[in-house]
């Protein structure tokens, strides 16, 4: 196998059927380059003797803060689990400062790890 005459292209051949919304691909993935090299990849207990091929990723932009995430999804479809995708509904999100849950009206924000919501004067 000759990667500099036949490159692979990360791409879809013409005449190819996209695969359906959480079918398992690459096609999902930020891939920025793919290439064999041989890594000794430890498989199985033991060293890969042949080229293993390598999957370099884009690197991901800073995510956006939590409440800004929490209005642009909460109650929306997103796919989990790569690479076996299912769908799921996202109601809830959270980080260091705090957690965003659906409600029936809207997205609220809550203490982290407290006990029974609320608080308040009354």
């Amino acid at each position: 196998f000759d990667s500099t005459e036949h490159p692979f292209l990360p791409m879809v051949l013409e005449g190819c059927t996209l695969p359906y919304p959480g079918f398992p691909s690459l096609h999902v993935l930020p891939v920025q380059e793919a290439s064999t090299k041989p890594i000794k990849l430890n498989c199985f207990g033991s060293d890969s003797r042949y080229e293993t091929f390598v999957l370099t990723m884009m690197r991901l932009p800073e995510m956006p803060e939590t409440a800004t995430l929490a209005s642009n999804v909460l109650g929306k479809s997103v796919f989990v689990n790569w690479p076996m995708m299912h769908e799921a509904k996202v109601v809830g999100l959270s980080d260091a400062t705090g957690e965003y849950r659906l409600q029936a009206a809207a997205p609220t924000k809550g203490a982290k790890g407290g006990g029974g919501g609320g608080g308040g004067d009354g």
